[in-house]
């Protein structure tokens, strides 16, 4: 879909992972002339949350990029003359009453050689080392987010920016059974609002039929702009919050 305020698609893995779904929701944010950031969001149900699974978020980097962890669920690639800041969110509460339900970031250094995999056989990336053959990328930094729960639902805010420009606030947004984060820079606040499954977004200020809705308002709170996956109008509580454009 395209939106004034962003392109959104959907990429289905569902049959390469042999899992009941596999989604990863891409958001491209616009904030005005060449800049912007992007949201991604990743569902995964492998048996309905029958069963805890570990699921690997990654970002393989550039060889002359730095990562650095900045917090539990916060990290950035920094680059020559610019940055990436990364922010993980999920929902806060477990599934079922205790659970596990964590989430980790941390970075590493990679060797990855053919065949491709997350797991590779030491010997044989040592072989590769030795002879240099078959090597497709040489000690890649990675950034990694795991996510320890049943069913995988995992929300990213990639931020890039030149060195000296201001960062963009992030701060998580309480959904019904679901997660909202609100980005706050440019001159604005967008507040990106998810509930996967059940195509119904209720927060304590609106209601809305979809899966998905961005919302945008001014240093004011004046709505400036609003985009839902569905179609479907976002119904304000109050009706001085905003209505739909």
């Amino acid at each position: 879909q395209r939106h004034p305020l962003l392109d959104y698609c959907v990429a289905d893995a569902t049959s390469m992972k042999a899992v009941r779904w596999a989604l990863r929701h891409f958001f491209f944010i616009r904030t005005g002339g060449e800049t912007g950031y992007v949201v991604l969001l990743d569902n995964i149900n492998v048996d309905n949350g029958g069963a805890t699974h570990t699921y690997w978020w990654q970002l393989q980097c550039a060889t002359t990029a730095r990562i650095a962890v900045t917090g539990p669920a916060t990290a950035t690639v920094h680059g020559s003359a610019a940055r990436i800041e990364c922010a993980f969110f999920q929902k806060p509460e477990p599934p079922l009453p205790g659970a596990p339900h964590a989430l980790t970031v941390r970075q590493d250094v990679q060797e990855w050689v053919w065949p491709y995999g997350r797991e590779q056989d030491p010997g044989v990336v040592a072989v590769f080392e030795r002879t240099g053959e078959s090597i497709t990328s040489v000690r890649r930094p990675r950034l990694l987010a795991l996510q320890e729960t049943g069913s995988c639902m995992l929300l990213a805010v990639l931020s890039p920016g030149r060195a000296g420009e201001a960062s963009r606030s992030l701060r998580q947004v309480p959904v019904r059974n679901g997660i909202g984060v609100a980005v706050a820079g440019d001159g604005f606040t967008d507040t990106i609002l998810a509930a996967p499954d059940h195509r119904l977004i209720v927060t304590d200020g609106l209601t809305c039929f979809s899966e998905f809705a961005v919302i945008r308002r001014d240093a004011a709170g004046r709505v400036l702009g609003i985009w839902t996956e569905s179609g479907e109008p976002v119904r304000f509580h109050t009706p001085a919050q905003g209505v739909h454009p």
